[in-house]
């Protein structure tokens, strides 16, 4: 996904990502949510931001693995990249090298 966006917000987000510390998955791993956390809490600042600070969708993709498919979108927030939510669970294809991943449109914005 990260070669549709322009250079800096691809900086921005493999800076952020980075500094992920804590993966929230939930119900079946639907949804997938990315913390920085400092000292017990949650603590982004000194990172770099995206200019939009309201919640939005910075993608929308589909996944082909084993003959299943099923769409994400990847949601930002506060200026951060913050969730990915499928419309199955995706806890069973995780960590598999033979998906296919499609970006059906992203946020032009950031291009």
């Amino acid at each position: 996904m990260l070669s549709k966006l322009g250079p800096k917000t691809q900086s921005i987000l493999r800076t952020q990502l980075a500094a992920v510390n804590k993966v929230q998955r939930i119900l079946g791993w639907r949804e997938i949510d990315l913390y920085v956390k400092k000292k017990g809490r949650v603590d982004r600042s000194g990172l770099p931001t995206l200019f939009d600070d309201r919640e939005f969708v910075l993608a929308k993709a589909v996944t082909k693995v084993d003959g299943v498919k099923f769409y994400t979108t990847v949601t930002c927030v506060g200026g951060y990249l913050f969730s990915f939510e499928s419309d199955t669970e995706v806890r069973r294809f995780a960590f598999r090298d033979d998906c296919e991943i499609e970006v059906l449109e992203f946020d032009s914005r950031y291009a």
